[in-house]
């Protein structure tokens, strides 16, 4: 699992916020206790010092420490009978002064004993990249799940091989394959028409890989040429710095997502962009999901021969998705 340094941030804030929510509340609420009842905290007291005589038992030299430490087991299982029918007496439950965690299983720290991610974290850690991505994909509607194949025709289609619907079923076949793939076989590049579903399907990829514990991240091309045209041309330290973070976060992600290939200004410099992400994505073996509606016979007149070969070569499925605008359909 390779988490984004900067939604992981993020992450643990909330996660440190919580912890000490509720360490501050079992202190207010042992503060109140002991007030009400003294012999409670006399009794904590002891408990605390128990450990210390348990090791000093056990290091003493010349004797047997096994009846000592037989002594100091029954002295403190006596006190915590005392102190949960104190507790009770007084109308407290038996926990009243544990801290009421979110997430008993790592006392929200977000990670286990062994060090590794709690499922809270990784939760948490979804969540919020999914918040994130909502700003570029239409995540809250998106899924797999429902994604509904019965707006797409079952009819022949303008010449096509395969009907609008079932070529849709097999194409979202795909995309979730590269959602749930811990190693995806290639990348996928997703042409289609205006209003054919490819944005839903990106989003349904970007959902169901940050609830694998993926890293996403989703951009259109414009967007990101923009950042590169910050981080290359911009004299402002912290503009180029910003510019930079990003652009290493598009590079060091699990999937990238770029939606709207060829709706960006058409420049020499965003050809270039696009060569770049392609070569340094696809030699970390990292995989993309790229969006467009240029069909297969313009990508070499939009961008070059070079950006052609790569989008439908070995490296990516090229994947059709064709039917009526799907905007447009009576539901």
């Amino acid at each position: 699992m390779r988490m984004d340094s900067v939604i992981l941030s993020r992450v643990q804030s909330k996660l440190f916020t919580r912890k000490v929510s509720a360490e501050s509340e079992q202190a207010e609420r042992r503060r109140e206790i002991y007030e009400k009842i003294p012999r409670i905290a006399d009794i904590d007291a002891e408990l605390g010092s128990t450990a210390a005589l348990i090791l000093r038992a056990a290091l003493t030299d010349g004797e047997d420490p096994k009846p000592k430490l037989e002594a100091l087991r029954k002295r403190n299982a006596a006190n915590q009978i005392e102190r949960a029918e104190l507790l009770r007496k007084a109308g407290y439950p038996a926990d009243a002064l544990d801290a009421r965690y979110t997430c008993p299983d790592c006392s929200d720290s977000g990670y286990l004993p062994d060090r590794s991610p709690c499922h809270c974290l990784v939760e948490l850690y979804a969540e919020e990249q999914i918040a994130e991505l909502a700003q570029e994909l239409p995540t809250k509607r998106a899924s797999f799940e429902t994604f509904d194949e019965t707006l797409y025709p079952d009819e022949p289609y303008e010449g096509r091989n395969s009907t609008p619907r079932k070529n849709a079923l097999a194409v979202r076949d795909f995309c979730r394959e590269l959602a749930s793939a811990q190693t995806p076989e290639r990348s996928i590049f997703l042409y289609g028409g205006a209003g054919v579903g490819k944005s839903f399907l990106a989003a349904a990829v970007a959902v169901e890989a940050s609830r694998h514990g993926k890293s996403v991240m989703a951009r259109s091309m414009g967007e990101i040429v923009s950042l590169y045209e910050r981080e290359k041309f911009t004299y402002d330290d912290d503009t180029r710095d910003a510019a930079q973070t990003e652009i290493d976060r598009l590079m060091s992600c699990d999937l990238l997502i770029i939606d709207n290939l060829g709706s960006e200004f058409r420049s020499a410099f965003g050809t270039s962009t696009l060569i770049g992400i392609l070569t340094v994505r696809l030699g970390r073996n990292r995989p993309l999901m790229i969006c467009s509606s240029l069909g297969r016979n313009e990508l070499g007149q939009r961008y070059s021969e070079q950006v052609e070969s790569r989008l439908l070569g070995d490296e990516f499925f090229a994947l059709p998705l064709y039917g009526d605008d799907l905007r447009r359909v009576d539901r």
